[in-house]
């Protein structure tokens, strides 16, 4: 897991560090749980070309 919440105030560093947790875990599947835009599209963008997984639960829609 990779928790967020100490960046909420500033994800500028967030971007860097979510890649390389990724790159060091190299993961399955990547499962999301955004309530706001925490991360760039250029990070999404990343993520999506070295991993092919990648869920958002959006847990206030019906």
């Amino acid at each position: 897991m990779f928790f967020y919440d100490d960046y909420l105030n500033n994800t500028v560093p967030m971007q860097n560090k979510l890649k390389e947790f990724a790159d060091s875990e190299n993961p399955d599947l990547i499962f999301f749980s955004l309530f706001q835009e925490q991360f760039e599209i250029q990070t999404l963008e990343y993520l999506k070309s070295k991993y092919k997984n990648s869920v958002n639960w959006f847990g206030d829609d019906q």
